[in-house]
């Protein structure tokens, strides 16, 4: 008996294509994604799921209890049962779930913070399987965790910062200032100082820079200088980088003025040092290089491996080749064979640090073929 199963065949071709084009949807999607049975056992996974547990590859998943592997224990450490996790809760009930306050675990038995949702999937009203989603979310929660301290250190800045923190009336008079600008100023009574022109402080054109700082955060912008003002009992000079902004009302409007200073004279002190450092560094290489260059006695520089680095004049003059000829070449190349042994057992001592220096007499190639 023959049967034509042309038919039968062709139709199986576009079941065969649909699975190719769910596979390659879930493998291109960002986010990671599974799905499980009631038991929990992994029915599909897509690569970016894989790649955040830490697996290889899908299938390294599939028939595994999702929830034994990768939601085990809670973000304290204590474990977590499948029953009270929400996924399966939400499964038991036929309810979607969103959470992200939990952690999955990775295959090498690290933790990261996840935002999941889980969706049931029914036939027939039965709730045949679940598709979970999950991104990690580990900058979100660095991020949000960022914000909190950021917002805890503003209710304590006024009060024990360091820097100095005074408050300004929109012409620059002086209302009040914090302690610990108080003691960075040697100021033990404010009262004297209070309603005076902060501006006037200043001396030069810090005074001038001082001024449009404050026109600047009076009309509602940032005003900044770094400034240099002494102190006002010992008299010590300082640098000071000075931010002002505006202070705004209900309405948005600038009411008052917010200066901030803040001690940089270490800073610009290792500024000026580098900044000589650098030019004695410049000065010395100047003096290297006149010494290098000028020299009557032939000096070359190589790598550790014998090639050219530089010539100076001397030294090309005595033998015959440009500066450009001698990159290409190592000192072997130019050393006579019968010295080329020693000389680089010699050289191999000074790497090792059995020799601080040597002195040889040897050999050379001329680039005309004279030995000297």
């Amino acid at each position: 008996m023959v049967h034509d199963i042309t038919n039968p065949k062709k139709a199986e071709q576009p079941l065969s294509n649909s699975d190719e084009l769910v596979r390659l949807i879930l493998d291109s999607a960002a986010e990671a994604i599974f799905g499980c049975d009631p038991e929990g056992t992994c029915l599909f996974s897509n690569r970016a799921a894989a790649c955040l547990l830490g697996y290889d590859d899908p299938t390294e998943l599939l028939g595994k209890n999702m929830h034994a592997l990768e939601h085990h224990t809670r973000v304290d450490g204590t474990p977590y049962p499948i029953e009270e996790c929400p996924i399966y809760i939400g499964f038991q009930k036929g309810q979607g779930v969103h959470r992200d306050d939990e952690v999955y675990w990775r295959k090498d038995g690290t933790s990261f913070p996840v935002e999941f949702w889980s969706h049931p999937i029914f036939r027939d009203g039965r709730t045949l399987a679940a598709v979970i989603t999950f991104i990690d979310i580990t900058e979100r929660k660095q991020a949000e965790d960022a914000l909190r301290k950021s917002e805890e250190f503003k209710t304590r800045l006024i009060a024990c910062s360091q820097d100095c923190i005074k408050v300004l009336d929109l012409e620059g008079r002086l209302l009040s200032m914090n302690e610990g600008g108080m003691q960075a100023l040697e100021i033990c009574d404010l009262s004297p100082f209070v309603n005076s022109s902060w501006i006037e402080f200043w001396e030069g054109e810090d005074r001038e820079a001082a001024r449009a700082a404050v026109q600047s955060a009076g009309s509602g912008g940032l005003g900044r200088f770094i400034g240099y003002f002494a102190t006002t009992m010992t008299k010590q000079p300082r640098w000071w980088d000075v931010v002002v902004s505006p202070i705004r009302d209900a309405e948005g409007k600038p009411e008052r003025l917010l200066a901030v200073s803040r001690d940089v004279t270490e800073h610009r002190q290792n500024e000026e040092a580098l900044r000589e450092a650098h030019l004695e560094v410049a000065r010395s290489e100047e003096r290297w290089r006149a010494v290098f260059e000028n020299s009557a006695i032939g000096v070359a520089l190589t790598d550790l491996n014998g090639h050219f680095l530089a010539t100076n004049s001397a030294y090309q003059k005595m033998l015959g080749y440009t500066e450009e000829e001698f990159r290409k070449l190592t000192f072997l190349d130019i050393t006579y064979e019968d010295h080329r042994e020693s000389n680089w057992d010699l050289i191999t001592e000074l790497f090792e640090g059995k020799r601080k220096q040597f002195q040889i007499e040897k050999q050379y190639w001329r680039k005309d073929g004279s030995l000297i």
